[in-house]
């Protein structure tokens, strides 16, 4: 009966846990659901709850106001129909995007609503696309029977979640509510990971069951055997006239398995999962890990998303890591344009003076054309001030630039024109048709209509790799396309974003097939004209190369994965200390390479004594060739990964980068990789690795949202490894082995009183003490122990130069020599298992047969020794945690003598309890008042405790001393 009371303790802290959750998302809930919107209903505006609003229903909206569903915009103040919606809660973007009403839906919508005109939309399902929405609006014309259909886009489009910005008030209609909002459907699964460690828990325990199983057996046979051969002869034991040794084989293998199950804890799970949560508090509140945002007005902290895998942070040997936004705060700065006529390097308040010369130029003066109009940007106008927003930093540091400039500038953009300023004239232009950005063709392009002019352009941006391929090549452009290449050479060694410009001119009849789309964006976007290229510098981040500098200390890869150009990336290499000047570098790129070449670049790592020196880059063509190639490939490409420290991966698409961390994970034995990113195409990489970590990006939070760890900062990655995964990677691995120990030690006595009484699975304490044994007399301590114990004390966290050692290496050795060695420390600790139950047993079973130490002159019963060999394991497994613990605290020390003295209290409540004809009547007090009982304990806890003295002793200051501090 009392062995269901671990697992009801194990249940009851389970459904806490759960409460405590269910706690919260119900106030969350509660909060979300009252929220007060205004409700438009003919002509009056009344006042409703948000978990009243339905689908139909038309809300008004104002400024800071929280989106409660999924909308299309009606209205706004604003007399072109536009409004301003942040949508950082969704996708962490914190640039406003604009959205536009239908035309004729803005001018007729208060005649709509008091004339009770019905609108009916047509739109498709539900879905978890996050930026495409179709559908039409129709209704009657005002004051006629005809009806008007109007088409909707996602220009309509208002995400549940959103924030309304610098729009006054609109109206909206609602389309979806609750579980069908993009929000909702964009939450996602719980993706489960498990650390390496726990795998080797999960085999621990395995092994413990067959262990279980094995004994079970072996005593039943025992038992049948014992039956078989003196069952007759022992009638107070086998009371019947011809006793069944297969029945009692059977009944005894149960009783075994029985007694044998505390080999696997039940509270070892509940344990954990109540250790790491609180750990994970410790990570969030770390001072060290919290950034002041730009605004000045909040803060970033580290944010725990997964907190299953704290110990695989101590086990890392692979990094692989986003360049932009990661190693580089994606924080821009202007360095310089080339245009076919000029090269400017300076500073931007030159380039008006600059420019004079070239004014009457009409390809120059179309290079500002097409940086001024082909954008995704907005521009604010707010208490006469003005500004850019962008989700591209791109596009916002070279509109800057330009308005800076003082010679171009990107004035307004309403529903259908953008509105610019050319040497002091505006020129308006009807956008006819963009092709938006997309990480497929890495351009965009915009189709414009000079309204003074009406000349029809298409201008183009994008990377070199996109734009220089469609480049239409003239012989008399040919010095000028050359020279263009030099210098995007020229600044992508010198380590610069670059963008590319073009464009061309379109006749009428071809824009005509363009906008009935019988032309796609490839047959459109070919035979353009270069107009010239812009580099910016994305600055490094703060600590950056001293923190790949102890990652390469602590024996980690780190690899770089980049969409970026190969010259780039290299130079962001160098400047990251990635690479080093000297250091040899194996070139995997687009160049023609056949199966011998590769194979020779691959031996001269192989030949390579010196790989500290060696260091490889690889294309994305060349990983995808290597990828579909034969399993030789793949082991060349395996042989790469496994030998040099460092690399560069670039013009990897963000398949490509989910590719290569799978391919780590799975393919190099004993890899465990971290992924490290701040975009989008960085999602798919950190939810395929180990360990994921997202940065908080400028452009978004799409990586922090997706990722199991969120930090500020990559140097922040540093103190997550080093000191936070280090620390709870060590206690974890001890953690492991003193539950193992202290609940198998229990069942290894037991087995050894079941020799002594013909196999009879028979218990030394009642059922009630053998129960709680695990979940009361020996939980605390350990679990403590786990959450506020610390090898390196905080106290040197900004003083690392005052310790002995390096933590890069601590690092290392942590990993090498504890964390990775869990299942061959397990099997040492099952043999000391098994020697120290010994003494605890047969010690003290021969102090209690062979003396008369009762007060009434007679020999104490088999539950005082019992309960003498539970006092002894109790106070054994406190000693031994008592002697790994290092950072004693007022609070451990009253936790640890609360542990120890528990199951005494707990013993006399028992006993105060139990029929006074009992074999446990008195069995707990008598034993507690007899000296021979203590000196009893401190003999065999001793006898105990001294090989493990001597073995911690000998790791410590012996072996591996320089890592005392």
């Amino acid at each position: 009966m009392y062995s269901i009371i671990p697992l009801a303790f194990v249940v009851f802290l389970g459904m806490i846990r759960e409460l405590i959750a269910d706690v919260k998302r119900w106030k969350k809930d509660k909060e979300t659901n009252n929220r007060i919107f205004n409700l438009v209903r003919k002509e009056q505006v009344v006042q409703v709850k948000s978990q009243d609003l339905r689908v139909g229903d038309i809300i008004e909206l104002h400024d800071d106001q929280i989106v409660p569903a999924d909308c299309v915009l009606l209205s706004s103040s604003d007399n072109n129909g536009q409004c301003f919606v942040q949508t950082s809660s969704l996708d962490g973007e914190k640039n406003l995007k604009p959205k536009l009403a239908i035309k004729f839906i803005q001018d007729n919508v208060n005649r709509i609503i008091k004339e009770d005109v019905q609108l009916l939309l047509i739109y498709n399902q539900p879905s978890r696309a996050l930026y495409e929405f179709d559908g039409t609006i129709e209704t009657n014309e005002i004051g006629q029977e005809s009806k008007i259909s109007k088409n909707l886009d996602f220009k309509q489009f208002i995400h549940a979640g959103s924030t309304i910005k610098n729009s006054n008030k609109i109206l909206a209609i609602i389309i979806y509510t609750g579980n069908q909002t993009k929000l909702f459907l964009n939450q996602g699964s719980y993706h489960y990971k498990q650390s390496l460690i726990e795998k080797q828990l999960n085999i621990i325990l395995f092994i413990n069951l067959f262990i279980i199983l094995g004994v079970s057996a072996i005593m039943a046979g025992r038992l049948f055997s014992s039956v078989r051969d003196e069952g007759k002869s022992l009638k107070y034991i086998f009371p019947e006239e011809n006793p069944d040794p297969t029945f009692y084989a059977g009944t005894g293998f149960a009783s075994f398995y029985i007694l044998m199950n505390s080999f696997i804890p039940l509270s070892l799970v509940i344990t954990l999962e109540i250790s790491k949560l609180w750990y994970s508090k410790f990570i969030e509140d770390d001072a060290e890990m919290i950034t002041i945002v730009d605004d000045g007005a909040s803060i970033d902290s580290c944010r725990v998303q997964n907190m299953t895998i704290h110990e695989e942070l101590g086990n890392i040997n692979y990094i692989l890591c986003d360049k932009t936004g990661t190693l580089t705060q994606n924080e821009l700065v202007f360095k310089a344009f080339a245009t076919n006529q000029l090269v400017f390097e300076g500073i931007i308040e030159e380039i008006l003076s600059k420019s004079q010369s070239f004014k009457n130029s009409e390809d120059y003066l179309n290079f500002w054309r097409c940086l001024c109009l082909c954008h995704d940007a907005i521009s604010i106008q707010k208490n006469d001030l003005y500004s850019i927003s962008s989700a591209s930093l791109d596009e916002q540091i070279l509109l800057q630039m330009s308005s800076s400039s003082n010679f171009a500038r990107f004035l307004k953009k309403d529903s259908d024109t953008m509105t610019i300023q050319l040497q002091d004239k505006e020129e308006i232009y009807d956008v006819l048709k963009v092709f938006e950005f997309d990480s497929t063709r890495k351009m965009m392009s915009v189709i414009v209509k000079n309204v003074q002019s009406q000349k029809i352009y298409l201008f183009s941006k994008g990377a070199d790799m996109a734009i220089l391929p469609i480049l239409k090549f003239e012989k008399s452009s040919e010095d000028i396309h050359k020279e263009t290449l030099s210098n995007i050479n020229k600044y992508a060694k010198q380590g610069f974003r670059i963008l590319v410009f073009g464009y061309r001119e379109i006749e009428e009849s071809q824009l005509q097939s363009i906008l009935r789309g019988k032309l796609n964006s490839q047959q459109v976007e070919c035979g353009l004209s270069l107009l010239g290229i812009t580099a910016v510098e994305d600055l490094l981040q703060e600590n950056v190369t001293q923190c790949i500098q102890d990652f390469k200390e602590a024996n980690i890869n780190v690899l770089m994965l980049t969409g970026d150009k190969g010259e780039t990336a290299e130079q962001v290499g160098y400047s990251c200390g990635l690479f080093k000047v000297g250091q040899k570098i194996i070139k995997l790129d687009d160049m023609e390479l056949n199966k011998v070449q590769i194979g020779g670049q691959v031996d001269l790592i192989k030949d390579n004594k010196d790989l500290e020196n060696t260091v490889f880059m690889v294309s994305g063509n060349k990983i995808a060739e290597l990828f579909s190639g034969s399993q030789n490939n793949q082991k060349q490409l395996k042989t790469i990964f496994e030998s040099c420290k460092a690399g560069i991966l670039f013009r990897l698409s963000p398949g490509q980068k989910a590719q290569v961390a799978s391919f780590i994970k799975s393919q190099i034995n004993g890899a465990v990789t971290l992924a490290v990113g701040d975009g989008a195409n960085d999602v798919n990489m950190i939810q395929q690795a180990h360990v994921g970590v997202g940065i908080f990006g400028k452009e978004g939070n799409q990586a922090a949202q997706f990722s199991d760890y969120a930090i500020p900062q990559f140097k922040h990655l540093r103190r997550l490894l080093f000191w936070h995964g280090r620390t709870y990677a060590l206690r974890f691995s001890n953690f492991t082995k003193w539950f193992i120990w202290k609940n198998s030690i229990f069942s290894i006595i037991l087995l050894y009183h079941s020799f002594d009484t013909k196999y009879s699975a028979g218990n030394l304490v009642p059922d009630f003490f053998y129960a709680v044994y695990d979940v009361l007399f020996t939980n605390l301590a350990i679990l403590m122990y786990c959450i506020i114990d610390q090898d390196v004390d905080y106290k040197f966290t900004n003083k690392e130069d005052q310790l002995k050692f390096k933590l890069s290496n601590y690092y290392n050795h942590t990993r090498e020599r504890v964390v990775k060695t869990t299942i061959r420390q397990y099997w040492i600790w099952l043999i000391y298992i098994f020697i120290a139950s010994l003494p605890i047993y047969y010690v003290t079973q021969y102090s209690y047969n062979h003396a008369i130490v009762t007060s009434d002159g007679k020999t104490d019963g088999l539950m005082t020794i019992g309960f003498a060999i539970t006092t002894s394991m109790v106070t054994a497994h406190h000693i031994m945690i008592t002697i790994a613990t290092r950072n004693w605290t007022f609070f451990a020390v009253i936790l640890y003598i609360l542990s120890f003295l528990a199951f005494m209290p707990l013993g006399i409540i028992v006993e105060d309890n139990i029929p006074a004809n009992s074999l446990y009547a008195t069995a707990f007090t008598d034993g507690m008042i007899q000296p021979q009982q203590w000196l009893t304990i401190i003999i065999t806890s001793a006898m105990v405790v001294f090989p493990y003295y001597i073995v911690y002793n000998i790791w410590h200051l012996i072996l591996y001393s320089k890592y005392n501090y």
